[in-house]
């Protein structure tokens, strides 16, 4: 039976994003049930992922979320940075923040896997409507950075508030933090290997990575090594504590700070085998045989 999984992107920002809904699309072990977005444009950002679901043959309900932030001290570019191109079928849907926090709220109680690998924003709203946590699922989320002094990682730094609140909320949380995405970027020669995919998920894959070359040629996979993490979680090497975000002072604002406790609620991925995890994503992108 399929471990059922909820997705809460900014897909559209960086290419990351659309890595990780591609490898949940093209796993056999996952099911995405439900899709929520966040930050500024989340109806495109919607249709970008109705698009990679319609090449994968599946229609999982998607809803766009948040489009502003909870902090009072918003990142402006952030605020300002809109997806990387239009959907390739763009539809008439509009935002509907009420039904996307009624969708992950719904995801907390019956979702086997919530992988957050946005802003914050959507999840913490959530928890502040239903704070409840009693019952969660496994919950992977690509926020933080432990290993690089003095680094507001971006997904907790475009909402520190939001990330506060649901660091603290008291559930088990596995971080992918930011080095782990620097660690796995892909080479030219991987990149050149995924434009020669053909399979239909690969295809629409291309096209976004085509659209995104255009703003920025990074390829570094963040996202989603979340999927990686939690399909091959004897791959990485993890530290048990307690995730804080700094919230106070002015030039540590969104930053975040692990304490090791072998009781913490917490765990973070400090490290990764790279190859098998760049080559495992390859090969499920490119529909190679397991």
């Amino acid at each position: 039976m399929a471990i059922t999984v909820h997705l809460d992107t900014d897909i559209g920002d960086d290419i990351d994003d659309a890595f990780c809904l591609a490898l949940l699309l093209t796993s056999p072990e996952l099911e995405v049930k439900s899709i929520t977005t966040v930050l500024n444009d989340t109806a495109l950002r919607a249709d970008m992922c109705r698009d990679l679901c319609k090449a994968a043959g599946v229609s999982p309900k998607i809803e766009g979320g948040a489009k502003s932030v909870i902090t009072r001290r918003p990142v402006e570019f952030a605020m300002k940075r809109q997806p990387y191109h239009s959907a390739l079928n763009r539809t008439d849907n509009k935002t509907n923040v009420p039904a996307a926090l009624e969708l992950l709220t719904e995801a907390r109680r019956t979702a086997d896997v919530l992988l957050t690998v946005g802003p914050l924003t959507n999840l913490a709203l959530s928890l502040v409507a239903d704070p409840d946590v009693s019952r969660f699922p496994r919950y992977i989320a690509m926020a933080g950075e432990v290993a690089t002094a003095y680094h507001a990682e971006w997904n907790i730094r475009v909402d520190t508030e939001a990330a506060a609140v649901v660091c603290g909320a008291g559930m088990p949380i596995d971080f992918i933090p930011w080095r782990i995405g620097i660690d796995t970027k892909l080479s030219q020669q991987e990149q050149d290997e995924l434009d020669n995919a053909s399979t239909p998920v690969a295809r629409v894959l291309n096209a976004f990575r085509e659209q995104f070359r255009t703003v920025d040629k990074r390829q570094e996979m963040f996202d989603p090594m979340t999927v990686v993490a939690l399909l091959h979680d004897d791959w990485f090497t993890w530290q048990r504590g307690h995730m804080l975000v700094e919230t106070r002072a002015e030039h540590t604002y969104g930053q975040t700070v692990f304490r090791k406790d072998n009781n913490g609620p917490h765990r973070v991925a400090v490290a990764v085998d790279t190859r098998k995890a760049k080559q495992f994503m390859l090969d499920r992108l490119s529909g190679k045989p397991q």
